[in-house]
């Protein structure tokens, strides 16, 4: 899992989804990727995982991807 290896270099990792399925997260938070609870660029590192085919239809998914490009410091 990349989510391994980043913990070895990193200090925080906030983790979002519509369902918590596993403990192994210590901020684990329930928002859509569309709609981020986060202010521009708070990230140094945004990452999703075999989601965006499941965000809806091309409009969804466009504004998926650019909320992650929001909250990210290098999009």
């Amino acid at each position: 899992m990349i989510e391994d290896g980043l913990s070895k270099s990193v200090s925080k990792f906030v983790v979002c989804g519509l369902e918590r399925d596993s403990d192994y997260w210590q901020t684990w938070i329930q928002a859509d990727g569309r709609a981020l609870p986060f202010h521009d660029k708070e990230f140094d590192f945004v990452f999703s995982n075999a989601v965006i085919e499941h965000v809806g239809n091309e409009f969804d998914q466009k504004q998926f991807v650019n909320e992650h490009v929001r909250v990210g410091k290098n999009g």
